[in-house]
């Protein structure tokens, strides 16, 4: 989408295209008001988004893809010595506790 695909001037943004979302751009806009409705998302409908078997099953493929691609990353959190001592309790013992720079 460029900047001449936009409209302008607007009277409100939404953003956001859940129920909540969908219904304010609506009414807005059934009230006379210019809405710009956007959405980070490819897909329109937030959490309660329906798909096609098709795009539910290339949208499933890109999350395991971008899990699959994160899992080789270290993840660095402080633990307290309440933290540890509760990890060794539970028989946590491969969980490598390292102090951060």
């Amino acid at each position: 989408m460029t900047e001449e695909d936009l409209p302008s001037p607007v009277d409100a943004l939404v953003v956001g295209t859940a129920f909540a979302e969908a219904a304010v751009a609506a009414a807005l806009a059934r009230a006379g008001d210019r809405v710009l409705h956007v959405d980070r998302n490819a897909y329109y409908g937030g959490s309660g988004a329906g798909f096609s078997l098709g795009k539910l099953q290339a949208w499933a493929a890109e999350r395991t893809e971008r899990a699959e691609s994160r899992a080789d990353e270290e993840v660095g959190v402080q633990l307290t010595a309440a933290d540890r001592a509760a990890l060794a309790a539970e028989g946590f013992s491969d969980v490598a506790v390292v102090p951060l720079a």
